[in-house]
């Protein structure tokens, strides 16, 4: 494995020795390079690198993206100057097999890049004290997104599908627990926190490209992966679609319900929104409300709360009520996910309240997706999500029992198996 002196710094010279003498280099999981952002500014070595990739064809996975090494370089080497964690092979010169190259994460923060895709995802809302809850140091992070790219090595031909996640981030998991078992990493619970990301940004973003790993239990949790068939398996990412627009649906629905209600409303006659209350200045404020097709729908039913009809108006109301379009429902799961954007808490007081409900108790794996991303709000991002406090759970999120690799099943390989056509 190569790795030049500045980037083992970065990452921590015990956790490139632990990479290079464990199990991760017998099992052909260990990087032939990891090239960092340092790497990228001595010329002489990306000279050599860059040879390396003009005399062979450069793949990204399995060769579901080709192109020549040249055309790609650069995308590479940005890449690395940016520090953007990733896994490539590149096949050798004499036929006799492939390099991988791995790109690390050497971000001095917990959580790494995938903190930052989030708080870009809910628009900067985190808040420092959020951030604070994220486990581990940065050097656990580097490790983890580490052994996931690591990873990849061991399955290029899988590196562009949900499989070839859910193995990546498998092994990643596995291999944490076993550096924290070896002092190599300092707080275990950080592969809960990773998956309790990967379930926030597939719930906010639908972005299921890693959503297979939500599903991946940790120790002391139901395995339920082993119950899946092959085609359940490979239909993890629509099921956890339709999980999100179920909730988005509700949300939407809600939102056109309410605003219905206050547009009814004031369509009402000035002197009878003077006897509920709404004066004219107050009725140009209700007004924007009303008609934002983004409102949060708590917020306009506290605004009908505040301005009760009296039942001689109510007949009106009705009329008017019936007469305005309400929203069909392929608008009001895009409308619903947009106000779940700019209202996180709006999101996850919709998600919870359909779990409670058991709107996802048939689906095991919808239960698994929405029960991760309330757990991942409550106990990472209250602030975010506006949880109130007495869901707000601490402490430790795992608790093992000398089980280093407990709770990390594997699918069967019927369930990797492609589907046929």
């Amino acid at each position: 494995m190569i790795v030049s002196e500045e980037t083992a710094s970065q990452l921590g010279q015990r956790l490139v020795d632990y990479i290079e003498q464990s199990d991760i280099e017998r099992s052909g999981q260990t990087p032939d390079l990891i090239l960092g952002a340092a790497d990228v500014r001595y010329s002489n070595f990306m000279d050599w690198l860059r040879q390396q990739v003009v005399l062979n064809e450069l793949y990204l996975g399995a060769g579901i993206i080709r192109r020549p090494g040249i055309s790609f370089f650069k995308d590479m080497e940005g890449a690395a100057a940016a520090s953007y964690p990733l896994a490539l092979t590149i096949p050798k010169e004499n036929g006799t097999g492939q390099s991988c190259v791995v790109i690390p994460d050497t971000r001095s923060l917990p959580g790494g890049m995938l903190l930052e895709v989030l708080a870009e995802l809910l628009g900067d809302k985190i808040s420092d004290a959020d951030k604070s809850r994220i486990p581990g140091t940065a050097e656990d992070w580097r490790a983890i997104t580490l052994f996931h790219e690591s990873g990849h090595c061991a399955n290029p031909e899988d590196r562009l599908s949900d499989k070839g996640e859910y193995l990546a981030d498998q092994h990643s998991f596995e291999k944490y627990f076993q550096a924290y078992d070896q002092g190599v990493v300092t707080d275990q619970d950080v592969p809960h926190a990773l998956r309790a990301i990967r379930s926030v940004i597939a719930m906010t973003s639908l972005d299921f490209e890693h959503s297979a790993s939500v599903l991946i239990p940790m120790p002391g949790e139901e395995n339920i992966i082993s119950s899946l068939s092959p085609d359940d398996f490979a239909d993890v990412d629509v099921k956890m679609w339709k999980a999100c627009d179920s909730v988005f649906a509700e949300i939407g629905q809600d939102a056109a319900n309410a605003c219905t209600q206050l547009q009814a409303l004031l369509l009402m006659k000035d002197d009878q929104l003077q006897q509920i209350g709404i004066t004219a200045e107050e009725k140009g404020h209700l007004s924007k409300i009303a008609y934002d097709e983004h409102a949060d729908p708590a917020q306009v039913e506290a605004l009908l709360r505040r301005y009760p009809v009296p039942a001689e108006f109510r007949e009106e109301m009705d009329r008017y009520m019936d007469a305005i379009h309400i929203t069909d429902g392929r608008i009001t799961i895009t409308d619903g996910r947009t106000i779940a954007r700019n209202h996180p808490e709006v999101l996850y007081e919709y998600a919870r309240r359909q779990l409670l409900r058991g709107d996802f108790d048939e689906n095991p794996v919808q239960k698994a997706f929405v029960e991760r991303f309330v757990d991942a709000a409550e106990r990472y991002f209250p602030n975010t999500f506006h949880v109130p406090e007495d869901r707000i759970r601490n402490g430790p999120a795992i608790v093992r029992e000398n089980t280093p690799q407990a709770g990390f099943p594997a699918p069967s390989p019927e369930q990797l198996s492609p589907r046929p056509n």
